[in-house]
């Protein structure tokens, strides 16, 4: 499954010990309740990696299977579909929840994300865009190629 990377990255970016993936410019538009009015929750940092590895690019799967334990290298970032609920609100009232899905490279993080409303949303990792070494098993879940129980390192 070799796909390609694409030249520019949606990633989240630090803020505080967080990761925000932010839509609104400014913060006072938005009522108290609002997501980009509060920090986000920390995120972990990475550990780094301590043994050699066979490591794959994440952007080139050839010959992986359903049930293969992998160890692959690629971007940390927003990779997968953004999904919103649907309410008609008025401008700047964050009625709809909004998330996204962490990818290393073209993989699925499995319990990774990012949820929060339509000023904001807040990763589980810190999906900034840099390079990863991820370790798991691969699964086709609802047709995404998904890393089940992913162990993430930084080289």
């Amino acid at each position: 499954m070799p796909l390609s990377r694409p030249a520019e990255l949606t990633v989240a970016k630090p803020v505080g010990r967080g990761a925000l993936l932010a839509f609104a410019s400014k913060s006072t538009e938005w009522p108290e309740h609002c997501r980009i009015r509060r920090e986000c929750p920390p995120v972990e940092p990475l550990k780094h990696c301590t043994r050699p590895m066979q490591i794959v690019d994440a952007f080139r799967l050839e010959g992986v299977r359903e049930g293969d334990r992998v160890v692959v290298r690629g971007p940390l970032w927003i990779g997968g579909p953004r999904f919103m609920t649907a309410v008609k609100c008025p401008p700047n009232e964050c009625c709809n929840r909004v998330g996204a899905t962490v990818t290393v490279g073209a993989l699925f993080l499995e319990k990774a994300g990012c949820v929060g409303d339509d000023s904001a949303v807040c990763c589980s990792v810190p999906a900034f865009g840099q390079d990863v070494i991820a370790t798991g098993v691969v699964k086709l879940i609802d047709s995404n190629w998904t890393l089940v129980s992913p162990d993430l390192c930084t080289e």
